[in-house]
């Protein structure tokens, strides 16, 4: 205790009332800039709300929706390039695709062309073999027609039937020439 405190409480005896020593006065420290911000931060707040609470309810269903709205609206516009974007890579797919399409359709187109080609010329190559097997094939024995009816003789000698075989003819597949049309030439 301090010598203050014990000097009133003997004159509060002799007395015989509660006298109290007068209290110091606090002194505040000055506020630095960071902490007037804050303050005035939430002053303001305290003053919003305060709005808040002396408004109508129709009036702050307003105010919430229309704030509502506009978050809302600042949504999208961050999310619009975004979509923006997706939707170009998409048609760009899409073109790529339809480009590939495009291009496997004319290879099968071609294809198919080549194999209408390979067709005739397989039947051609068939053809053409069946007719150097027919020639390359012997040909039958013809039975010998008697001497005597070939050269009159004043003899007449006695001839017995032979067999005369013809000699097959050889055809070299280069000289046969097969034209289908006028554009295919095959030899």
């Amino acid at each position: 205790m301090n010598k203050n405190d014990d000097i009133i409480s003997q004159i509060n005896a002799l007395i015989g009332s509660d006298i109290k020593a007068p209290k110091k006065k606090r002194t505040r420290k000055p506020m630095t800039d960071d902490q007037k911000e804050i303050a005035r931060a939430n002053l303001a707040k305290a003053r919003e709300k305060s709005k808040i609470i002396r408004m109508s309810k129709a009036e702050l269903k307003r105010q919430v929706s229309r704030k509502a709205k506009d978050e809302q609206a600042q949504q999208l516009k961050e999310v619009i390039p975004e979509i923006e974007e997706k939707i170009e890579k998409k048609k760009t797919e899409k073109e790529n695709q339809a480009n590939m399409m495009d291009k496997l359709l004319s290879k099968l187109d071609n294809m198919s062309e080549r194999m209408g080609q390979f067709e005739t010329m397989k039947k051609v190559q068939e053809v053409k073999e069946e007719v150097i097997q027919e020639v390359k094939e012997p040909v039958p024995a013809i039975p010998a027609v008697k001497k005597e009816f070939l050269e009159p003789s004043i003899h007449k000698p006695q001839v017995q039937r032979e067999q005369i075989r013809v000699a097959p003819q050889r055809v070299e597949p280069e000289k046969i020439t097969v034209t289908i049309g006028s554009n295919f030439k095959f030899f």
